[in-house]
C-alpha cells in the first residue's frame, strides 16, 4: 500500500517508502521488512497472532471502559508470554530479553501532522471544515497546504510557512486576522492610480 510504500525493490531496505512512513520508522529506529506480495503465508503469521487475540483475550471477556481492557490485557500478556511458545518453544518474555531491543520510553513522542491541500480565495481565505480563515493578502489565488495538529492548523505556501490558526467549532464562522490584510489598500490604489494613468495616456495618443 502507498501509505507504506512507493516503488518496491528485491531487497527491502533498498525500496522506496512513503516519505512520512519513513520519518516515522527512522524516528523509532526500527527497519521494516516488507512482506512478499500474493504470499498469504508470511501475512498469516499477523492474522493467526489477531485471532488469539480475539479467542484467548476478548472472547468471553467482560470490559467497563478502555482503561479497563488495557489493564486486563497487561495482565494477560504476562501471563501468556510467560509460559513456553509452542513453534520456538522459548518464553517469549525471555526471548525478548534476548533480543536486547531498544526502549521507546525516552524516545519523544512522534507527532503526527494531517496535511490537507487547499487553494487560497482571491478574497485572502482559506475553507476547513464549513469556516473560513484569512491568509496574508499577497498569497490570494495560490495552493496551500494544511498541516493540522491538536486543534490548529499551519498554512504552508511552497514550503513556508505563512500563517496559523486555532481551528474554530461550529460552520459558517470566519476567524479574520487584520494583519494579513495590513497594505492591502494601499496596492488597490497603486494599481488603480497605475490604471489610469495608462488610461489617460492612451486618451492623448
Amino acid at each position: 500500500m502507498k501509505q507504506v510504500v512507493i516503488t518496491r525493490a528485491l531487497k527491502s531496505t533498498d525500496s522506496e517508502w512513503n516519505k512520512k512512513f519513513e520519518d516515522f520508522f527512522k524516528h523509532y529506529g526500527f527497519i521494516p521488512r516488507l512482506c512478499r506480495p500474493y504470499r498469504p503465508q508470511t501475512k498469516g503469521k499477523i492474522e493467526n497472532t489477531v485471532g488469539y487475540v480475539k479467542r484467548d483475550f476478548f472472547l468471553g471477556g467482560s470490559f467497563s471502559s478502555i482503561a479497563d481492557i488495557n489493564n486486563q490485557a497487561i495482565t494477560w500478556l504476562k501471563r501468556v508470554n510467560s509460559s513456553l511458545h509452542g513453534t520456538t518453544h522459548e518464553i517469549p518474555l525471555e526471548r525478548l530479553k534476548a533480543e536486547e531491543l531498544k526502549p521507546i520510553d525516552g524516545v519523544p513522542e512522534y507527532l503526527v501532522i494531517r496535511e490537507e491541500t487547499k487553494t487560497i480565495s482571491r478574497d485572502c481565505f482559506i475553507s476547513y471544515l464549513g469556516n473560513q480563515y484569512s491568509v496574508p493578502y499577497r498569497f490570494a489565488g495560490r495552493e496551500a497546504t494544511l498541516a493540522i495538529f491538536n486543534g490548529k492548523f499551519s498554512v504552508i505556501v511552497d514550503g513556508e510557512s505563512v500563517c496559523e490558526h486555532e481551528i474554530i467549532s461550529g460552520s459558517g464562522r470566519v476567524s479574520r486576522v487584520k494583519e494579513h490584510f495590513k497594505g492591502l489598500m494601499s496596492e488597490i490604489m497603486k494599481e488603480n492610480n497605475a490604471s489610469l494613468n495608462k488610461s489617460g495616456q492612451s486618451i492623448l495618443k
